[in-house]
C-alpha cells in the first residue's frame, strides 16, 4: 500500500534519509543501452554535478551517493536548524541562485544587485516559503531530477518521463543504521560487478573521499618540503596546484568528523577501511577476512562483524520505509499511527533494541 511521503520525511527536524531514484522502466539511460547501442555514461557526471550544485545552496547534506546505469542512491540529511539560523539576506541570496531573474550569457545565474536582494527580502511570504523549502528533501529531489530529465530529453530529442516516479525514501533512525546504509550505497558498483575496488568505483562518494584523502596526503608532503626550505620544481608546483584542486572538489560532501555530525571521532580513512573490507567480502574468493582496524570501529557503532556484513550486503531488501533499532522503529510507527514497520524483526536481530 502506498503511503504519503510526509509520513516518512519530517521536514521540520534534522534527519537522515536513504533515497533511490530509478530511470523509467529501469532502462539503462545513464550507461550503455544495448537497444540503441549508445553510451550515456556522461549523464552520471550530470547527476553528480547537479547534486554538488544543489548541496551548495540547500540546507541538505549529501553523506553518500552512488550513480549506476539505471538508478542512483543517496544518503541525505536535511538541516532545517541551519536554515532557521540564516539571515534574510542569506535566504534571498540562495533563493536567487535557484530562481535568478537575470542570467549571464552562458546561462548561469547573474550576481544579484543589492536592490534586487532587497526586493526579494521585502516579499515576506516568498521569504518564508524559501526558508521552508531550502531544507526540504522533496524540493531538493524535485529540482535535482527535473533538471536531469530536461537535459536528457533534450539530448534524446523526446518528451516524457525520464525517471520512474519521484523517489523511494527510507528514514534512517540511528547512527549505526546511517553508517551501514552509507556503506551499502558506496558498494553498489562492487555489488553490481561494475568495479572490483573503491579505486574503480567512480561516481560514488567513497571514490571521491578516497581521491580527496590521497590528494590531502600529497599536498601535505609538498607543503612539508616547503617548510623545510626545499624549493619545488615547476612540475611539482603544477602537481601541488592539481592536488589542491582535487581536495577542494571532494569537500562538497558532508564531512564525517565535522561539527554537528553524528560521526564525530570517525576519520575518513577509518570509514573507507570499513567500506573496503565489506567490499572484499563481496568479491569471489575474498570472504572471511576483516582487517584488525575494523572491529574497534564496529564496537563504537554497537555492531558485530556478521551483523554489519549482513546489513551492508542486503540493506535494500531488509528495510522499506524506516530503518533503525527496534525501539526507534516502534516509536516511529506509533507516531505515524501504525502498528509496526516492515523490517522490525531484522532490526531487532541486527541492531538490538
Amino acid at each position: 500500500m502506498t503511503r504519503p511521503r510526509k509520513e516518512i520525511i519530517d521536514e521540520s527536524q534534522p534527519g537522515f534519509y536513504h533515497i533511490i531514484v530509478r530511470c523509467v522502466r529501469q532502462a539503462f539511460l545513464c550507461g550503455y543501452d544495448k537497444y540503441s547501442k549508445r553510451n550515456f555514461d556522461h549523464r552520471k557526471a550530470w547527476i553528480r554535478d547537479r547534486l554538488k550544485h544543489l548541496a551548495g545552496i540547500f540546507g541538505v547534506q549529501v553523506y553518500s551517493y552512488a550513480i549506476l546505469c539505471n538508478h542512483y542512491h543517496l544518503a541525505l540529511r536535511n538541516r532545517p536548524d541551519w536554515v532557521a539560523s540564516w539571515s534574510k539576506k542569506e535566504v534571498a541570496r540562495r533563493w536567487w541562485k535557484l530562481f535568478p531573474k537575470r542570467r549571464k550569457a552562458n546561462g548561469e545565474p547573474a550576481r544579484p544587485s543589492k536592490e534586487e536582494l532587497k526586493e526579494l527580502m521585502k516579499d515576506v511570504g516568498l521569504l518564508a516559503r524559501a526558508r521552508e523549502q531550502l531544507s526540504s528533501i522533496s524540493f531538493f529531489m524535485q529540482l535535482q531530477n527535473q533538471y536531469i530529465a530536461t537535459i536528457a530529453n533534450r539530448e534524446d530529442g523526446c518528451k516524457g518521463r525520464f525517471f520512474d516516479g519521484r523517489f523511494k525514501c527510507t528514514r534512517l533512525e540511528d547512527v549505526p543504521v546511517v553508517a551501514v546504509c552509507m556503506q551499502y550505497i558506496d558498494l553498489n558498483p562492487v555489488r553490481a560487478g561494475m568495479a572490483k575496488s573503491l579505486d574503480e568505483s567512480e561516481y560514488t562518494s567513497a571514490f571521491e573521499r578516497l581521491m580527496g584523502e590521497k590528494a590531502r596526503l600529497r599536498v601535505r608532503a609538498y607543503e612539508r618540503k616547503r617548510r623545510k626550505g626545499e624549493s619545488l620544481s615547476k612540475r611539482q608546483r603544477a602537481l601541488l596546484k592539481s592536488e589542491r584542486k582535487k581536495l577542494r572538489e571532494s569537500q562538497w560532501l558532508a564531512g564525517l568528523d565535522e561539527k554537528g555530525s553524528p560521526f564525530v571521532g570517525f576519520e575518513v580513512t577509518e570509514y573507507l577501511a570499513m567500506v573496503e573490507a565489506a567490499g572484499r567480502r563481496m568479491r569471489r574468493g575474498k570472504r572471511g577476512w576483516v582487517p584488525d582496524s575494523v572491529p574497534p570501529l564496529l564496537e563504537r557503532l554497537e555492531l558485530d562483524t556478521e551483523s554489519w556484513l549482513e546489513v551492508v550486503e542486503g540493506f535494500g531488501r531488509l528495510f522499506f520505509r524506516v530503518a533503525g533499532k527496534a525501539g526507534s522503529m516502534a516509536m516511529a510507527a506509533e507516531k505515524a499511527g501504525r502498528k509496526t514497520y516492515h523490517g522490525v524483526r531484522a532490526c531487532r536481530r541486527l541492531f538490538g533494541v
